[in-house]
């Protein structure tokens, strides 16, 4: 990434930080805004930026923000709020571990043979 590439992305940065009050009031937030300046940036006639990352870059980026949301969003619960509806919330996580694990059965099962009843679940 060269040095006019990190002056564009500052200057989006400073542009978004200046506006973000008023894009907020019509539903335009951070993530869209950015999501489209990078296509904007760098895909079609305007694709400024020269920078072209790796897979692996990618991957770790959207894990790293992925792990930024869901804190960001756990540390706004409140601890009365959470023991109000600390049933739907276990509920909610004792599926999600169900469905993922099951998933993961079923992932795994054309890379390893079939099973035993010759199905992956």
């Amino acid at each position: 990434m060269s040095v006019s590439d990190l002056a564009i992305v500052a200057a989006l940065i400073f542009a978004w930080g200046t506006v973000s009050a008023r894009l907020e009031r019509f539903d335009v937030t951070a993530p869209i805004t950015f999501v489209i300046a990078g296509l904007v940036l760098t895909h079609g006639p305007l694709g400024v930026l020269g920078f072209t990352p790796s897979n692996e870059a990618v991957k770790v980026l959207a894990e790293v923000t992925l792990v930024l949301v869901l804190f960001s969003d756990a540390s706004r619960v409140g601890l009365r709020d959470l023991r109000a509806e600390l049933g739907l919330c276990l509920r909610l996580l004792g599926s999600a571990c169900r469905s993922r694990s099951a998933w993961a059965r079923c992932w795994r099962w054309p890379c390893s043979g079939a099973s035993t009843s010759g199905w992956p679940c």
